[in-house]
């Protein structure tokens, strides 16, 4: 008797498989059952454990600050784009309000947080204590959301931050892109693949 075409062997050997996992691919059937498993797990997760809130750190930062922050940032930003003394001024002048205004806010804070310092000793909650006596050394930090683009200007404006690192890291990801000899290589695989899943005279099952 004699043997089938390796060729044969194999399309059939895929004809199986493909039934196996009711008509999908293999090499696409196991990411798809990965992401069903996972979602499973977490659905039957989230119903035995059920999920928690994360709680809100208590900050004197608000939005009166975060306006003030907002109106500084649109002031520099004008100023970097046309350096007039009128807009130095107002850039200056928009600064120091946020600067005062978080200070002022950071101080009433931790004005009110500091009598629980003693009482946090006394209950043995050292962690929360010394974290707070941490963040008054650290000092006052303003929050910026600024960076440069290509050519070295500052930007401030959100979506342009967006689409800046998003460029950034395409550019660092793609470093590590695939050599013409491993494209080759994979092309030549998926050809394979095609032709495990043809008959000889080319006509898919």
């Amino acid at each position: 008797m004699f043997s089938q075409p390796n060729a044969l062997r194999k399309k059939e050997h895929l004809g199986r498989k493909k039934k196996e996992y009711g008509g999908v691919h293999p090499i696409t059937y196991f990411p798809c059952l990965e992401r069903q498993q996972f979602k499973s797990y977490v659905s039957k997760a989230k119903e035995v454990l059920g999920t928690k809130t994360q709680r809100r750190e208590e900050t004197w930062f608000d939005e009166e600050c975060k306006q003030a922050i907002q109106e500084r940032n649109k002031a520099h930003k004008n100023y970097i784009l046309r350096r007039t003394r009128e807009r130095k001024t107002e850039f200056e002048n928009k600064r120091r309000r946020a600067d005062k205004l978080c200070r002022q806010k950071k101080r009433k804070y931790e004005n009110q947080r500091i009598p629980n310092i003693e009482r946090e000793f006394k209950e043995n909650k050292t962690r929360n204590a010394y974290q707070f006596i941490k963040h008054l050394r650290q000092g006052y930090k303003p929050k910026t959301s600024l960076c440069k683009n290509k050519k070295g200007e500052i930007i401030s404006d959100m979506d342009e931050i967006k689409v800046t690192w998003m460029t950034y890291f395409k550019e660092v990801l793609n470093k590590g892109a695939q050599s013409p000899l491993q494209q080759q290589r994979q092309q030549q695989a998926r050809q394979e693949v095609q032709q495990q899943e043809l008959g000889e005279d080319g006509e898919e099952n």
